[in-house]
């Protein structure tokens, strides 16, 4: 509904006039025809839709009969044929001005007059943005070939592609959004003699791309480029090569870019590199080793946020709904913080829109429906509201107005009286998701500070008591804090150890010998190379925390192996750990393709993609046989699929290797036969 009358007069009589209908009826018209109710409310909340209608009411007026789609495929279509017929550059970034100008009213009328839901509309504008882009860098890439300066470039298998990130990679780019690119080139692709030359002509491509889809003037612009994401930005060119993003982040990747590239995608330029690059760069962004330190950066990250955002308080006025309190940022937190845990070893849990890693995550357990649910229904609504908050000037900008007129604004804009009253419901309706928002994101992000001494020492000698000499129990345990171990070295793994001793003492101390049981774990923290990530497992899943815990009590050669090798503590987070052995067949089924998927064509990496699989089976049988899952007798045969599976599938490797050593064996080859307890 308008906040202005007086635009939306004059859009009632613009628009009615657009239709064929009478000007001087335009209230009555309004109230027959809903595009003319729409228009003059769009015009009397936004002042920069009002300018649209009026700029580009002869564009709108022979489509409002038609859907949205249509001239959303429309514009699409003009883009690329701007980017192959225009005679130049300025005449190419105009053409394209012009076609956001008027996806940014279509998309805008679709929204406000709810014939898209939040879905259809950020998945537009991204597809917009996305032939924008690709418009862009096919035409500088044929203006590259044909300048010669690179004699073999090849504009359609040139190696140079564009990552979309963040809400681009994941179709949710909101009305007012920044485009988060990185541009790379994969130098393979390239001839020897064009890749010295590479780099410069690169990035004198790259200036060209940014200033295509930046530049404003009166018509308007067509994308915010950011390429900041990129390998160290501030000492890279703008394209980089794809050789070197793999070495960076393979030898210095943090845990910011690791979910940075949860959502990055293909979107431009040689998408046969770019798929190449993504599978590469795979095992960076989806480890299977639970990372949990990266999850606590990503909870100080949001705490340095939440402090910059009035210190955590939940309101409405003047406050950011994408990174404040309760906002839309710590929904994408809670979504993101699960798949890097949980990615690596659920694929099914890879999907990169927002609110289809909500549902997977109900569906597989990992947060409660209800949850999933209120969390779902406060992110369609904060995004409403942020696109309204944009759409106003077209700014990109996530606050509430902090004065009464702007938030009866916002009111109007959803469907409500312009004024305090329908703000107050607006508000209302805002806080409350909020702080549904709070309550299902802070348990997943607010890390208990460690206690007080005083409380530390009262809270171990109370955890304690099943120990024969309590007192000498908690001094072990406090001399953890005194001694060198290398898994104690970094402070978060001393405030994460001082959490979880009380918790370590109270089930060494049910063990049959208790005393034993704390010395084998002290041996096993004393064996570990590191802590943080270890002691985040021991701290985020009790099961976990109680399999090392009885395997302290009762097999201390198991607890070595552990503490040699923590990695196999991952397994123990499947939920299916505890499972029945599957038997030699379906050994061999999960086997093969992850020496395909870690070994590919190097053998000894397919050796120790073997070693590693065999190892987690061993350990995962054992934990099974001390808690009881399985008898003797079949751990002996689970023990004994998990030898002969890894002969198996290590068999075509073996021969493979040996002919290319030696070549093909004689006769019919070699075969392998069972002796022993495997026999």
């Amino acid at each position: 509904k308008p906040l202005n009358e007086r635009v939306a007069a004059e859009a009632q009589s613009a628009v009615a006039a657009l239709l064929g209908q009478k000007a001087e009826d335009a209230a009555e018209d309004a109230a027959a025809d809903p595009r003319v109710a729409l228009g003059a409310g769009a015009a009397g909340g936004a002042p920069f839709l009002a300018r649209l209608l009026r700029r580009e009411g002869a564009w709108l007026a022979p489509r409002w009969a038609r859907s949205p789609e249509a001239a959303f495929w429309e514009l699409a279509a003009d883009l690329a044929a701007a980017g192959a017929s225009a005679p130049d550059h300025a005449a190419f970034g105009a053409a394209m001005r012009v076609a956001r100008r008027r996806l940014a009213l279509t998309a805008a009328l679709a929204d406000l007059g709810s014939v898209w839901d939040l879905d259809a509309t950020t998945a537009a504008l991204t597809l917009f943005a996305e032939a924008a882009v690709s418009a862009v860098l096919t035409r500088l890439l044929r203006e590259e070939a044909a300048s010669g300066a690179m004699p073999s470039l090849d504009p359609e298998r040139s190696g140079v592609f564009a990552l979309a990130m963040g809400k681009m990679g994941a179709f949710e780019l909101n009305y007012s959004s920044d485009v988060d690119l990185i541009l790379l080139y994969d130098e393979s692709r390239l001839a020897a003699a064009d890749r010295a030359r590479a780099p410069e002509r690169f990035a004198k491509l790259a200036r060209d791309f940014i200033r295509l889809l930046s530049r404003v003037d009166a018509e308007g612009y067509v994308a915010r480029v950011d390429l900041r994401l990129r390998p160290d930005p501030g000492a890279t060119p703008p394209v980089v090569s794809t050789a070197s993003a793999l070495r960076y982040y393979q030898t210095q990747g943090r845990a910011w870019e690791r979910a940075a590239h949860v959502k990055a995608r293909v979107c431009a330029g040689d998408r046969g590199a770019g798929a190449a690059y993504l599978e590469a760069l795979r095992p960076f962004v989806w480890r299977r080793r639970v990372d949990f330190a990266a999850i606590e950066d990503a909870a100080e990250m949001l705490a340095k946020i939440r402090a910059h955002e009035g210190g955590g308080a939940v309101a409405f006025a003047g406050q950011d709904v994408k990174l404040g309190a309760g906002g839309i940022r710590e929904i994408e937190f809670l979504a993101q913080s699960h798949q890097l845990i949980s990615g690596g070893r659920e694929p099914a849990l890879r999907a990169p829109g927002t609110r289809a890693v909500l549902a997977l995550l109900a569906e597989a357990g990992r947060i409660a429906p209800e949850t999933a649910m209120a969390l779902d229904e406060a992110y369609l609504h904060l995004r409403r509201l942020e696109h309204r908050i944009q759409m106003v000037e077209d700014q990109q900008t996530h606050r509430v107005p902090k004065d009464a007129e702007g938030r009866a604004r916002l009111a109007g804009l959803f469907g409500d009286e312009p004024n305090a009253a329908g703000a107050a419901r607006l508000e209302a309706r805002t806080l409350a998701a909020m702080r549904a928002v709070r309550e299902a994101a802070s348990p997943n992000f607010d890390a208990a500070p460690a206690p007080k001494p005083s409380e530390a020492e009262a809270a171990l000698m109370e955890a304690a008591a099943g120990f024969a000499e309590p007192a000498r129990a908690v001094a072990i345990a406090q001399g953890w804090f005194r001694k060198d171990y290398r898994a104690l070295r970094h402070e978060r793994a001393r405030a994460r150890l001082s959490r979880l001793a009380p918790e370590i003492l109270s089930r060494l101390g049910a063990a049959a010998d208790p005393q034993r049981a704390l010395g084998q774990f002290d041996r096993f923290l004393a064996g570990l190379p590191a802590g943080v990530r270890v002691l985040a497992m021991l701290e985020a899943d009790d099961a976990v925390l109680d399999l090392v815990a009885e395997i302290c009590a009762a097999a201390p050669r198991l607890a070595q192996r552990l503490a040699q090798k923590s990695q196999l503590l991952d397994a123990a987070m499947d939920r299916d750990f505890y499972a029945a052995p599957p038997g030699l067949e379906a050994r061999l089924d999960e086997l093969r393709p992850r020496l395909t998927r870690e070994g590919g064509e190097d053998y000894e990496r397919v050796l120790d993609a073997a070693r590693r699989w065999a190892a987690e089976r061993r350990f995962q049988i054992g934990a099974c046989l001390l808690k009881g899952e399985i008898a003797p007798e079949a751990a002996g045969r689970a023990y004994s699929d998990v030898a002969e599976a890894a002969l198996r599938g290590l068999w075509p490797y073996v021969l493979g290797a040996q002919e290319a050593r030696a070549g093909a064996a004689p006769r019919r080859g070699a075969a392998g036969r069972a002796r022993g307890r495997r026999g």
